[in-house]
């Protein structure tokens, strides 16, 4: 049986890492795929993306206008976050929402590679 989620066209998926920005087309009906690897583009993305995926659909020999799918995810935020860089913010909730807070603030037990075992961090996420 089928997949459900098999389409007669091309999909293109597309990762954005810290990194390098990770490309991938696959054509179920037609027996193509590929994949490139570009450098990521900090200060606009979306130039990454889009030089990526011309030098991908040449490679593949796809027109843009055959895609039937295109998937994408980023680890650009989750960096940002962690790493305490870009734009300071602030989180405004309205009543009955201030659960939120309290989740961004939850202390996660991790497994440590000391001796003493496990250790408390703070989330990424924090009051300003």
């Amino acid at each position: 049986m089928a997949s459900p989620y098999a389409s007669p066209q091309p999909s293109l998926g597309i990762d954005i890492g810290g990194t390098f920005t990770d490309l991938v087309l696959h054509d179920t009906s037609g027996g193509r795929s590929g994949n490139l690897k570009v450098l990521t583009t900090h200060d606009d993305p979306v130039r990454g993306i889009l030089d990526g995926v011309a030098r991908l659909l040449a490679k593949c020999n796809v027109r843009a206008s055959a895609i039937g799918r295109v998937a994408h995810a980023t680890t650009l935020f989750t960096n940002a976050l962690i790493e305490r860089k870009g734009a300071r913010t602030a989180l405004v909730t309205t009543e009955g929402f201030a659960d939120v807070l309290q989740i961004g603030l939850i202390v996660k037990k991790v497994e440590a590679s000391s001796l003493d075992g496990q250790r408390h961090i703070a989330d990424a996420m924090r009051l300003l």
